[in-house]
């Protein structure tokens, strides 16, 4: 009978989810019935479950933090961008009614996404005054 490293065996069963206990007896030379029994003796089946449960929730994790890293980043940016914008925008003055409906509404549209509120109905303002006051030279915003 073949001498088999049975820590490598082990170790092929526990990483890989497609090897049996045939593959591996086929690969170490030795008998599935001898492999079955190691494997039971020192529990392989739960050992491969739980390693691949602690795999599985590791990558889970590394996601969130990706995906966390991500949207701080993305937050960020747009902080900065609206901080920018802000600035350039104060002094904008609509040329018409229709010109200044646009931004506003636009501004609106915006402002909904940012709070999960694509549907409508969470944010209400006068519209027509805020450009009625921005058209004859006030700040946008005011009204």
């Amino acid at each position: 009978m073949a001498k088999i490293e049975w820590s490598k065996a082990k170790t092929d069963y526990i990483k890989d989810e497609t090897m049996s206990y045939a593959k591996l007896a086929e690969k170490y030379g030795v008998a599935k019935r001898t492999v079955a029994e190691r494997a039971a003796k020192e529990n392989w089946q739960k050992l491969r479950k739980d390693t691949s449960i602690k795999v599985h929730q590791n990558l889970s994790e590394k996601a969130g933090e990706v995906i966390a890293t991500a949207r701080a980043r993305h937050i960020k940016l747009g902080l900065r961008l609206q901080k920018k914008g802000g600035r350039a925008v104060r002094n904008i003055k609509p040329k018409s009614f229709e010109e200044g409906r646009k931004a506003v509404v636009s501004g609106i549209q915006i402002e909904k996404e940012a709070l999960g509120d694509r549907e409508g109905g969470g944010v209400v303002v006068n519209i027509k005054a805020i450009i009625a006051n921005w058209v004859k030279g006030g700040k946008l915003g005011e009204s």
